[in-house]
């Protein structure tokens, strides 16, 4: 067998969804591919946080550090000498390696629960796969599992307390079900890791059900791509039609939290931290900006600088605009007062999206209507002049400001040129809009 060259549940996820990516995940771990970008660690951030918090709920568990060589036989010895939980148990079977999250035995002491935490908010069919591998590996390596389950953030709490947030799931009869045609798949895999790189079409599996890190391998170089950029102009026309001045360019900033800091939230419910308006009329541009001051909650005072900064206004315009609608909704839910101008702003918001989707096409799209990307390819605007330059990185600094943990001037300027660049670059684009499609 090549040197590393074993599987484990993370591998065997990603050979699911793709050979080519189970081979260079396995030979190329240190490949710059999988060097997490500033985005991407805060996501992998969260997941530890999520897990780190869900094991206090696990008392006296034991843990097998992920650095100790000796894990598998460090794993044995603890459940040998009685312990009733383990953090990251590992075990190794058929070339086959895991750590199971939490493996709790149960009450009778001859048969264990494995426990995988998900910082999701559901159970995800890939899950699945991820902890059938597990009870594969753990039985083959002696252990009775009686039950599997799956643990996660549950998008129906409301509170701050750490008992109440958490939900359990029991999938011991779909990891039953999964496990008829596991060792054919942990057979094929293996071959694949011991072989030559598979050759492998791209299709909707390099992005299902995660984005490959290893795309731009398997794609062809952007000038061999065909050149097709095409204009529906009559339909692109009729879709702004009802756009009439004085228009309002919204943006917020974001964050969504997996663990709640004000009573009442849910797990990752989208909370508006900053907002961002140019309102266009007559030719001239007013811009309004609000940003978190504080680590009160923001509700009111964002519902307050968003009215103002949009009164008067015929249409509002947001760039994927059920996400700012969503929002503002969500806002008119915990303020009665507002509630009824707010919602009458929700509805008269459009979205600038959706017509760029139906009516423009563009080879250096590369399949992404996102404005981060059609906004460079159609205006020349970008951001990569600005302090911060994404919207994670922006939330990052922003959830600081509202827990408390960062000085609200520190970063203020930068957080405001980066939303206002967002809704500044909505006027430049509907300007090119405008012309492409002759108005």
């Amino acid at each position: 067998m090549k040197s590393g060259a074993l599987l484990s549940k993370s591998r065997f996820v990603a050979g699911m969804q793709c050979p080519k990516l189970l081979y260079w995940r396995t030979h190329e771990p240190d490949a710059a591919e999988l060097v997490p970008s500033e985005s991407l660690q805060g996501f992998l951030d969260q997941g530890k946080l999520v897990e780190e918090r869900a094991r206090t709920l696990f008392p006296s568990g034991v843990l097998i550090p992920e650095e100790d060589e000796g894990r598998v036989e460090a794993t044995r010895t603890a459940i040998e000498g009685g312990a009733k939980v383990l953090f990251e148990a590992a075990f190794l079977a058929d070339d086959v390696f895991v750590a199971v999250d939490v493996l709790v035995r149960d009450p009778d002491g001859d048969t264990w629960t494995i426990v995988e935490i998900k910082s999701r908010t559901s159970v995800k069919p890939h899950y699945i796969d991820d902890v059938a591998v597990q009870a594969h590996v753990v039985e083959r390596s002696g252990l009775s599992v009686r039950r599997v389950e799956i643990m996660h953030l549950d998008a129906d709490a409301r509170t701050t307390k750490l008992e109440g947030i958490f939900k359990r799931v029991d999938v011991t009869n779909e990891v039953t079900e999964r496990r008829k045609t596991l060792e054919d798949d942990l057979r094929r895999q293996l071959t694949v890791i011991q072989g030559e790189l598979p050759v492998i079409e791209v299709g909707p599996h390099c992005f299902t059900p995660y984005r490959c890190p290893f795309r731009n391998r398997c794609w062809p170089p952007r000038e061999e791509r065909a050149e097709v950029f095409e204009v529906d102009e009559a339909g692109l026309r009729s879709a702004m039609s009802g756009w009439l001045s004085p228009i309002a360019f919204l943006d917020f900033e974001t964050m969504g939290p997996p663990f709640p800091i004000w009573e009442g939230y849910a797990p990752y419910e989208v909370i508006p931290l900053q907002l961002s308006a140019h309102v266009e009329a007559n030719g001239d541009h007013v811009h309004h900006a609000w940003i978190i001051d504080s680590d009160s909650d923001p509700r009111r005072r964002f519902a307050e600088a968003l009215l103002e900064a949009c009164a008067g206004a015929h249409t509002i315009l947001a760039y994927n605009a059920s996400y700012e609608r969503n929002i503002i909704l969500r806002v008119a839910d915990y303020l009665p007062d507002l509630a009824p101008c707010l919602r009458d702003l929700a509805y008269r918001t459009c979205d600038m999206l959706a017509p760029v989707r139906q009516h423009v096409t563009h080879p250096d799209f590369e399949g992404s209507y996102s404005l981060k990307r059609v906004l460079p390819v159609l205006t020349g605007l970008g951001y990569d002049d600005l302090a911060i330059d994404n919207g994670l990185v922006a939330s990052q600094a922003l959830e600081k400001i509202a827990r408390g943990e960062a000085d609200p001037n520190e970063q203020r300027d930068a957080l405001l040129a980066y939303c206002a660049r967002d809704t500044w670059g909505l006027v430049v684009l509907l300007k090119r809009l405008r012309e492409l499609a002759r108005v």
